[in-house]
């Protein structure tokens, strides 16, 4: 019997999104392959019931054993960044409507969203995925982005991680022709090509670039998901193996909970400490933008991107901390609600991607 690494393992995710929650897509030329440094295969889950301690039996063990529900298949996407499969992953984090516009008359097109509107509904958008890795073959219908993380390390290549839920129902083995056989990542990326900033009351204050004092940053949304949202009269799905058969329900829906925006820069300490005035006098932050860039272009002047845009925040906190045996501060921000947004965050990629990019 052949034996298998644990990174042999294939990962897909839909380039598409669900039209209704849990249909899921048996079209492998919707899947995009996707990498991930955490490398791990998927297996789903089945929670039982039983009897045991239950009095009446007249021992502690169980005597039934019942299929209750799936669980929900979770999963950690971490790698560095891309302008294809991790544009899609960041935009849906959000979960607003995607617009599309082309760029100056190019082959660059950005695609922005801002977040989930309050009067659209707590369902953001779901996809499929996939993992293969020898007898293990399954796709998972229902997934919704629960946390997307951008971030940096000095002049590192800037990584991204993305924690991915589903609903629970699945198909073994999973189905698909043509799935693609290596990843498009777009275009490759430098940690120098990274744009990090804020405007304040004094304008544009730039952390990048010439100067630079920026040790690592990062920006993150957490959607807080709603596990384990059952209601009677769930779907269920028929497992038989051996001539034995179970039917346990899984998810009908996957809702977002109360959303958070969070945000961090560590930068040397300088004659001066700025961000700790602006701190502790509470002032307003606009625009507060994380850009990484790649050393190409989509089209003439327009990069390929990722961005991720906080209108409007606050620095909850400025703490002394050491960088490699240099002095430094910790600068931790929250996103505060935008009336023009309607939320807290917004994102923008550049690709050569005409459309249909969610």
């Amino acid at each position: 019997m052949p034996q298998y690494l644990s990174n042999d393992v294939a990962l897909y995710v839909t380039k598409t999104v669900e039209a209704a929650y849990n249909d899921g897509s048996a079209t492998g030329s919707n899947y995009a392959k996707i990498r991930s440094q955490q490398a791990s295969f998927v297996l789903p889950q089945v929670e039982f019931l039983n009897d045991a301690g239950v009095p009446g039996n007249g021992h502690e063990f169980a005597t039934q054993w019942c299929a209750n529900y799936l669980t929900h298949p979770a999963v950690t996407f971490t790698d560095d960044v891309n302008y294809a499969i991790a544009g899609r992953l960041a935009l849906r984090a959000l979960g607003g409507t995607v617009t599309t516009a082309q760029q100056g008359g190019t082959t660059a097109y950005k695609h922005s969203c801002s977040m989930l509107p309050i009067a659209s509904g707590r369902q953001y958008p779901s996809f499929a995925m996939a993992a293969v890795l020898g007898g293990a073959s399954h796709r998972f219908a229902g997934c919704v982005v629960d946390r997307f993380r951008l971030s940096q390390n000095r002049a590192d290549r800037p990584q991204y991680s993305a924690d991915i839920v589903g609903s629970g129902k699945f198909t073994t083995p999973h189905g698909l022709t043509s799935l693609p056989s290596t990843m498009d990542i777009a275009a490759c990326l430098t940690g120098a090509g990274v744009s990090v900033y804020w405007t304040d009351a004094d304008g544009t204050t730039t952390f990048s670039g010439s100067g630079c004092t920026l040790r690592s940053w990062s920006v993150e949304v957490a959607n807080n998901l709603r596990l384990n949202d059952r209601c009677p009269g769930d779907s269920t799905q028929t497992l038989t193996y051996d001539a034995t058969t179970t039917a346990p329900a899984y998810a009908g829906k996957l809702l977002r909970g109360s959303r958070t925006v969070t945000a961090q820069l560590v930068i040397l300490l300088d004659s001066t400490v700025v961000p700790w005035e602006r701190y502790v006098t509470g002032q307003e932050l606009t625009d507060v933008t994380f850009k990484a860039q790649s050393t190409a272009e989509a089209g003439t002047a327009y990069k390929y991107t990722i961005n991720y845009i906080i209108p409007k925040a606050r620095i909850t906190s400025v703490d002394p901390t050491d960088s490699e045996g240099d002095a430094a501060i910790t600068i931790n921000l929250t996103g505060m609600y935008d009336s023009v947004t309607g939320g807290a965050l917004k994102a923008e990629v550049i690709n050569q991607e005409t459309s249909n990019y969610v």
